[in-house]
């Protein structure tokens, strides 16, 4: 695994602070464990991914845009005191994914106050590391406006801000991301829940469809591990209109042509 530049957050006198390490990034009694990333939008906490740590108590996920996190375990999981590391792939606060080191200022809610523990670099790839940070506890990651991502026009690929809406949250940018040469937008780690697309104006003059192939997870961030039912709806004049029902493959990928922007959709991923 590559070494990155991260952080270590410990407690000193009941307050968090940072020190940069030049250490493997490992967790502490986390080897294994089923592991719950929240995220907060709009002021509503949803389970965003639910993933085993690795053997070294490292939780990774992608496309992690800036904002409030907390991780929880079960009470099964529980062992004494607990540290988790998380390699995350940041997007910028517009889900534009990172091409160079950026800056992340990482924050911890300390009773009502937002609290400043440090600063780490991603790696050119948007890759970040931290460890030790503690179960239960809202971290809030931020990236300034002047750094962050883009997402180059190429010919024939067509740029496309998706924004979603997951249980209660307000609306917020997902990630933004060009299409492949077919028009198909690819991505993974996708709840169900409320989206809608828009165009880069200079990449559309008219709402031509494009295709999405992504790979689902249930309500409660799970990877999906069977042929699961999905049934997809559009909102038509306000009302929620259904417009089909499809299966994933084993590994919860989905193909869904003819996507309009403009548009809001409904995914809905049904486990029996």
């Amino acid at each position: 695994m590559t070494i990155m530049k991260k952080t270590v957050v410990f407690s000193l006198l009941g307050l968090l602070f940072c020190a940069p390490m030049a250490l493997a990034n490992s967790g502490v009694n986390m080897d294994d464990v089923r592991t719950k990333l929240y995220a907060k939008q709009g002021g509503d906490w949803f389970r965003a991914l639910t993933v085993d740590a690795d053997d070294d108590g490292v939780v990774e996920a992608e496309n992690v845009i800036p904002g409030w996190y907390k991780l929880k375990v079960g009470e099964e999981d529980r062992k004494g005191t607990q540290y988790v590391a998380v390699k995350l792939r940041m997007r910028d606060q517009d889900g534009k994914k990172l091409y160079e080191d950026t800056p992340v200022d990482l924050y911890v809610k300390v009773g009502d106050d937002k609290v400043f523990i440090g600063t780490v670099s991603t790696d050119k790839y948007g890759w970040l590391e931290v460890e030790n940070l503690s179960l239960d506890t809202e971290y809030k990651l931020e990236i300034d406006e002047r750094d962050g991502g883009s997402v180059h026009q190429k010919d024939g690929r067509a740029r496309v801000k998706v924004n979603a809406k997951i249980d209660k949250s307000d609306w917020f940018r997902a990630f933004y991301d060009r299409t492949d040469e077919n028009m198909t937008l690819k991505a993974e780690n996708v709840l169900p829940g409320k989206y809608k697309y828009r165009y880069n104006d200079s990449d559309r003059t008219a709402n031509l469809p494009f295709n999405l192939h992504v790979r689902l997870v249930n309500e409660k961030g799970e990877k999906l591990k069977d042929p699961t039912k999905v049934n997809l709806f559009a909102y038509v004049g306000g009302a929620k209109t259904p417009i089909g029902q499809v299966m994933t493959d084993e590994k919860g990928w989905v193909f869904l042509p003819g996507v309009m922007t403009e548009m809001k959709y409904a995914i809905e991923v049904i486990e029996e």
